[in-house]
């Protein structure tokens, strides 16, 4: 089974550059947990440092997106009239 980390790594080589606040919670809790059962090398610690500076970013509404910003932002809206497969979680909603 593939951790959320190698995950949300997959997703973000895709291409995706916005995740569901929950999801990333998630997966951010995931990897400091994992860190601090590992605390012990300094390299760790640096990380753990790191990864709690993002939570508190993330926490404070540093790096969170609306749906508004998505909508009207620089990302392309595509059209599509075929059959799509989708994978993992998405929201459609008509226009």
């Amino acid at each position: 089974m593939e951790s959320p980390v190698h995950t949300l790594q997959r997703y973000l080589q895709e291409g995706a550059t916005v995740g569901l606040f929950e999801e990333i919670a998630d997966v951010l809790d995931y990897a400091n947990n994992f860190l601090k059962t590992r605390d012990g090398l300094v390299r760790n610690r640096d990380l753990i440092t790191r990864l709690d500076a993002v939570i508190d970013q993330i926490l404070d509404g540093d790096l969170g997106v609306s749906e508004a910003d998505v909508v009207r932002s620089h990302l392309p809206l595509l059209k599509i009239h075929d059959r799509i497969i989708v994978y993992g979680k998405a929201i459609f909603k008509a226009l």
